[in-house]
């Protein structure tokens, strides 16, 4: 079987997905999150020379080839699921909606993190610093993500313009773009041939916003399944021996577990699919708390590596006492807990959370609710009916232009709607007259009894100081 021609998913994939897309890539979200922990968790140990060859070291190795594809499952679910939305294609809406998402916790976490550092550093914190920082790669080691993730967005709406008219084999003519990231990947594995036929057109993490896209709206065979799983085998035992040949005790390099090095294409799009193809098997209950907690995973991502220093420090003191497998379990488990805590309390507090568009109109239409009947008690009330009589009766007052005495001697009758208004004004207009003379004469009494404590105050002084001898 083969392919439909068009970039259109098929009626029975659409009912499938309808049901079913939600609940896989929630997975994927909390999968990738949980991946990038531990890949943090491991750092330290996967560089360490002194462990090259050991069990922990091997461990470390495989943890760390499964671990990687933490951060390409991001990039893939992103893709999938803004390059099939019609909401993408227009420019203004879409840098609108995703730029609000990102850049509000992406600066509170990258200030957060700028402070700790400078306490951790012992250095004073300054604003040009602070600017020179936000302007690569943030304050801490995996900020680089969300700047990675803005430019992709830039990218978005016009890949998806492509996407939408292309059909399935340009599509895939349009993977070849990608091809210097696979020449740069020959090129750092041997060095007695340099290839560059042509320099980078799409390269990099643009590539897995296409695969997600391309995995996730084709219905795939099982045949051509297993091939992906096997590709994805063949790419994680790769990644996971490659790392060990090219690494020695004197340096370690990991060049199987760069960002986006053809190793990455292949055991992630194959942990994709897998978890596409097998997600209506798993329990309702597992897929409920991915639910929950896919919501979290930005959260969960800015916030992790506060915890996993702080939980680095504690297990420095412990070293002694404890083994580096454990020491690895315990600070995965620790730091995976605080920051799904932490994430959780923060989406409860309203300045931080970002509100739905439904919960914005519903937020918006409650505020004009409101205000409509403030103004109507307000209009009813005996404070606006007497201003809106003293306004009209203004017109007729003595002092007002159509009854002053440089004006007709005869002056016009006062029409039927200001005539019974004018005994009314009179006599407002008296009482204001009366009113305003009375804080004057107040005000007047006020400042002549200041006046005359401050000149009793200044004469009793100048009898109490002390005069010179005679």
């Amino acid at each position: 079987m083969g392919y439909p021609e068009t970039n259109m998913i098929s009626e029975e994939h659409c009912e499938r997905t309808h049901s079913s897309r939600y609940a896989y890539i929630d997975l994927l979200r909390c999968l990738a999150a949980f991946l990038v922990i531990l890949l943090h968790c491991i750092a330290g140990y996967t560089g360490n020379t002194a462990l090259f060859g050991t069990r922990t070291w091997w461990a470390c190795d495989i943890i760390n080839s499964f671990a990687r594809m933490g951060v390409p499952l991001f990039f893939m679910v992103s893709g999938f699921l803004l390059l099939s939305s019609e909401k993408t294609d227009c420019v203004q809406t879409f840098y609108k909606n995703r730029v609000s998402r990102l850049c509000v916790p992406f600066l509170f976490w990258d200030i957060v993190y700028y402070f700790e550092s400078c306490v951790l550093e012992g250095r004073s914190p300054g604003l040009l610093p602070f600017l020179n920082e936000l302007t690569r790669q943030g304050s801490k080691y995996h900020l680089w993500f969300v700047y990675q993730i803005m430019a992709l967005y830039l990218l978005m709406p016009f890949l998806k313009k492509i996407v939408d008219g292309s059909t399935r084999r340009e599509l895939h003519l349009f993977v070849v773009l990608l091809q210097p990231t696979v020449f740069r990947f020959i090129n750092i594995v041997q060095r007695a041939v340099y290839i560059a036929p042509f320099l980078a057109v799409v390269e990099g993490y643009a590539g897995f916003l296409l695969t997600g896209y391309l995995l996730g709206t084709r219905p795939i065979t099982r045949r051509r399944r297993a091939a992906v799983y096997a590709i994805g085998c063949v790419g994680l035992a790769g990644g996971i021996i490659g790392n060990f040949l090219f690494s020695s005790p004197e340096k370690i390099v990991m060049y199987f577990s760069e960002g986006y090095s053809i190793v990455q294409y292949m055991t992630a799009g194959a942990l994709f699919l897998l978890l596409k193809e097998t997600t209506d098997h798993l329990p309702k209950r597992l897929l409920r708390l991915a639910g929950s907690l896919s919501k979290r995973t930005v959260g969960i991502y800015l916030i992790h590596v506060l915890f996993l220093d702080i939980c680095s420090g504690v297990m420095l003191r412990l070293r002694p006492a404890l083994s580096p497998s454990l020491r690895i379990v315990y600070s995965f488990l620790v730091v995976s807990t605080a920051s799904v805590c932490a994430a959780y309390i923060l989406s409860k507090i309203p300045l931080l959370r970002r509100p739905s568009r439904a919960r914005l109109k519903k937020r918006w239409y409650s505020i004009g609710c409101i205000t409509s009947k403030a103004v109507a008690y307000f209009r009813n009330s005996s404070t606006w009916r007497h201003r809106m009589a003293f306004k009209m009766a203004m017109k007729a007052t003595p002092t007002s232009a159509n009854t002053a005495s440089h004006m007709v001697a005869a002056p016009k009758a006062p029409s039927s709607s200001t005539a019974p208004l004018t005994p009314r004004a009179n006599q407002m207009f008296c009482f204001t007259i009366r009113r305003v003379f009375r804080e004057m004469r107040m005000a007047v009494a006020i400042f002549a009894g200041l006046s005359s404590i401050s000149t009793t105050s200044a004469a009793s002084m100048a009898a109490s100081e002390p005069r010179a001898p005679m």
